[in-house]
């Protein structure tokens, strides 16, 4: 019963480590142009003119109104 418990347990929380990094692969996958930003972000512009922002950890960010990215070879 514990190794029942233990495996289930282990599923669990390797599940929930690998799903995020399944969402920024879809996210590189459709869109149309990435940029490398200069703090090691990337910038995702999509299709139909929609952006997302993640970090140098692959984790989804909001920008400021008026927060402006720099890309790794200095492009505002």
């Amino acid at each position: 019963m514990k190794a029942r418990i233990t495996a289930v347990v282990a599923a669990t929380v390797l599940s929930a480590i690998v799903t995020p990094s399944f969402a920024g692969d879809a996210a590189a996958a459709s869109a149309k142009k990435m940029f490398l930003l200069k703090d090691g972000g990337t910038l995702y512009v999509f299709e139909d003119g929609k952006m997302a922002l993640e970090d140098k950890f692959g984790r989804a960010i909001h920008l400021k109104e008026g927060q402006s990215l720099e890309t790794v070879d200095g492009r505002p």
